[in-house]
């Protein structure tokens, strides 16, 4: 909604870089278009008319949401922080919004100035377009990652294979070189089944969609290790000064810390944003933002599970150190051998795939967060439809 004061008003606020058009509902720095959703722009308004006095947190909800009585602070500290990032300001740094004892003031200097015909208009609320709430996307407009992602864990899987007949190469390589594609298809196809599997059955209201990816991951697994057990020698291939695994074992070892994975780093995550997506197409904006911002009494939605970014990060820092010293445990252990080089390669792309895979998924999860913070943002602050 437009402030009813600034209808009539043929004038423009000037302030540090910054001039913004009360009616064209334009604001610009250094002559370049700021995109500011329109509750945003509402809130700078109000702070440019206050002639720098301070205003309560009460006043300012009142006046930018008059309408709406039950807005809640959450609502209103996510609106102040986009006016913040429009203007490059921050709560710890301010040049231009401070709160004090007695609420929000504005810092800079404001001036009036007359409004320029040439200005070339641009809707504060503006529609935005976003895959992530598109109801027709596949996989939620995230394919490009599933593909990414599956293809990945199936490098992993086949990279693991090769690993495991290293030392064995003359023996065994012919062998390993003609199964690691199908190996790698086979755990790419799994991977990705499951997420189409959890999507469809979470955007259509049906339980289990993270129930079912895991069990299409698990069986699939369990499938690709049956049939690499069979081609697996029962016995060690690694020389090693210590106690080696055979190589059915160690493959089968290798397996499960991709599992492990797998499901905190891909299924769990996937799983919490395409639940969040069917809450937004639903409508449920606030209570989405509630939940991603931290508010105590938000619920989770049933069936999910909202792991913070922090604890996933946490957990990768943790699988990291571990599998760093198990690599340097290993390496320590081996036995001069004509393909040692080999094994040694081969096992250091393994473990950059394995921090890579954990990496790309947490760097999608912050991501998807971002996106689904900005959407309940957008539809927040705007004005009714």
């Amino acid at each position: 909604m437009a402030l009813p004061t600034l209808i009539s008003q043929q004038f423009c606020y000037e302030f540090g870089s910054f001039r913004l058009d009360p009616v064209r509902r334009v604001l610009r720095k250094d002559d370049e278009a700021v995109p500011i959703p329109a509750k945003a722009f509402d809130l700078l308004v109000i702070f440019l008319e206050s002639d720098n006095q301070p205003i309560s947190k009460e006043e300012l909800m009142l006046k930018v949401w008059p309408e709406n009585k039950a807005v809640t602070d959450n609502t209103f500290s996510v609106t102040l922080s986009t006016v913040r990032k429009a203007l490059g300001d921050s709560a710890k740094n301010p040049h231009y919004i401070v709160k004090d004892s007695r609420g929000y003031r504005f810092l800079a200097d404001v001036r009036k100035a007359s409004a320029s015909s040439e200005l070339t208009p641009i809707e504060a609320n503006a529609p935005t377009q976003n895959m992530l709430t598109e109801p027709r996307a596949f996989l939620g407009g995230h394919l490009r990652f599933v593909l990414a992602i599956g293809a990945l864990y199936g490098l992993l899987y086949a990279v693991a294979l090769l690993v495991e007949v290293a030392y064995g190469v003359d023996q065994y390589g012919r062998g390993a070189l003609l199964r690691a594609p199908m190996v790698g298809l086979w755990a790419s196809a799994t991977a990705i089944g499951g997420l189409a599997a959890d999507w469809q059955l979470t955007r259509n209201r049906r339980r289990g969609g993270l129930m079912a990816s895991l069990l299409i991951v698990l069986l699939g697994t369990w499938v690709l290790v049956a049939g690499v057990w069979l081609y697996l020698p029962p016995v060690p291939i690694t020389q090693l000064d210590i106690q080696a695994y055979t190589a059915q074992a160690a493959y089968l070892k290798m397996v499960i810390y991709i599992l492990v994975l797998q499901f905190f780093f891909l299924l769990l995550p996937f799983h919490f944003v395409v639940t969040m997506q069917r809450e937004l197409r639903e409508g449920r904006h606030t209570a989405t933002l509630d939940l991603l911002t931290g508010n105590r009494l938000s619920v989770v939605p049933r069936g999910a599970a909202f792991i913070g970014l922090w604890v996933l990060g946490g957990l990768m820092a943790l699988l990291v150190v571990i599998s760093l010293f198990l690599h340097q445990s290993l390496m320590s252990h081996l036995r001069m051998a004509q393909y040692m080089n080999l094994f040694a390669n081969l096992i250091l792309v393994r473990l950059i795939l394995y921090h890579t895979l954990g990496g790309v998924g947490l760097w999608w999860y912050y991501h998807s967060l971002n996106e689904l913070k900005r959407e309940c943002l957008m539809k927040l602050v705007s004005p009714a439809q």
